[in-house]
């Protein structure tokens, strides 16, 4: 990776950039720095050539092919009040969606909340931590993006693909962590304003791949006895709102529930 070339395409939306050539995991690298006493660097980004522990949402694994994939996170230092950091997630797969479509021309859509979906598989994982360190909170926002592998273990090959066997090409891996990140970026500042997802809830609402369809709801602690529901979009606190057999709606949240569409993974 041309780090160089990296900052080139940043447009300033950091202020500093780590390359690894290896690591455990970014997230992981992430969480170290801000023990480091260093706010005026922020936001910082990760990233590197080989994730050697990379995982995902719920302690699911998250594996990636050293030096053909995309594996960063970006560290973020709260605003005084903020809470709602899981919302992040959401801009992240946003701001994923919108890169993609430009670097490679691909249409994809979102597995609420935190999946990029290309025909129907896998193609991009968010997971996003927020840690406190005395009276500051931050946010680490990890994403990982399968770019130029062309073989999966047998078993997941069923339920991710990359942009690469999508279209025969090889990415830029620069241009694709700079796109994502410059769009982030602009998502974030507009968060920090408004302080809800109002701003993005129609955007992202029309990418959503589970958008007024049959879900599966599932959770280590919630009964959900009415299943299958159907999926109406996200609220403006990023929640799913889910409408029960007898035309109840309410809304769930990324930290509680898994969702699956009736036929598997994002069917």
């Amino acid at each position: 990776m041309d780090i160089s070339i990296l900052k080139s395409l940043l447009c300033n939306s950091v202020n500093s950039i780590k390359y690894l050539e290896e690591v455990d995991s970014t997230n992981n690298y992430a969480k170290r720095l801000a023990f480091e006493n260093i706010d005026d660097q922020l936001p910082y980004l990760i990233t590197t050539n080989d994730q050697t522990k990379g995982k995902g949402r719920m302690g699911r694994v998250w594996k990636s092919e050293p030096g053909e994939n995309i594996a960063m996170s970006l560290l973020l230092k709260a605003p005084d009040g903020f809470s709602n950091y899981s919302s992040t997630t959401l801009l992240s797969a946003l701001a994923v969606v919108k890169a993609i479509r430009d670097i490679a021309s691909l249409s994809c859509l979102i597995k609420w909340p935190n999946d990029v979906i290309y025909d129907t598989k896998k193609i991009c994982g968010i997971l996003t931590e927020m840690i406190s360190i005395g009276n500051s909170n931050y946010i680490i926002v990890g994403i990982g993006i399968n770019t130029n592998s062309n073989l999966f273990p047998d078993e997941i090959k069923d339920k991710a693909t990359s942009l690469y066997i999508a279209t025969g090409k090889k990415i830029s891996r620069e241009e694709l962590i700079a796109k994502t990140i410059n769009y982030f970026m602009d998502y974030y500042n507009d968060l920090i304003k408004i302080n809800d997802l109002s701003f993005i809830k129609d955007e992202y609402n029309s990418l959503l791949i589970s958008k007024d369809k049959e879900v599966i709801l599932s959770s280590d602690n919630i009964p959900f006895p009415e299943n299958p529901y159907i999926s109406r979009g996200i609220d403006s606190n990023g929640g799913l709102l889910v409408e029960s057999k007898n035309g109840q709606t309410f809304s769930v949240t990324s930290g509680e529930v898994s969702v699956r569409g009736l036929l598997g993974y994002a069917k």
